[in-house]
């Protein structure tokens, strides 16, 4: 589970109640946290519109991202780790490429199985 800190966001083991890894984010006034879903990266969105991603196994930064003007409301992994989705106050949805691949918004509705015209309908 990922909990956001002053500081930064931990990863903390459920069963044992015990921080397995601390991910450092000083000043930075954590709005949202998501884990993906193979376990590989830790994302956190700030109050500034801020967004960081980690390599969980080496606790090093990944990418970080400042497309958005407000606070971060919503984080979410694609199926395959190739794109973070981000949503904001500023009433934007983004989508960021993870690991240096070029962003394809056909492949990330694939990957979730669903596109922006049935999110509206």
């Amino acid at each position: 589970m990922l909990l956001a800190k002053r500081g930064g966001v931990s990863l903390v083991n459920l069963a044992s109640g015990e921080v397995e890894r601390h991910f450092a984010a000083p000043g930075q006034s954590i709005t949202q946290v998501a884990l993906s879903l193979d376990g590989r990266f830790a994302a956190a969105g700030d109050v500034e519109g801020r967004v960081l991603v980690w390599d969980i196994d080496s606790g090093a930064l990944f990418a970080s991202f400042n497309r958005h003007t407000r606070r971060i409301g919503g984080l979410a992994f694609g199926r395959d780790n190739s794109f973070l989705a981000t949503g904001s106050w500023d009433e934007t949805i983004r989508l960021h490429a993870l690991g240096g691949q070029e962003l394809d918004p056909a492949g990330a509705e694939r990957a979730w199985d669903l596109t922006l015209d049935a999110l509206l309908d």
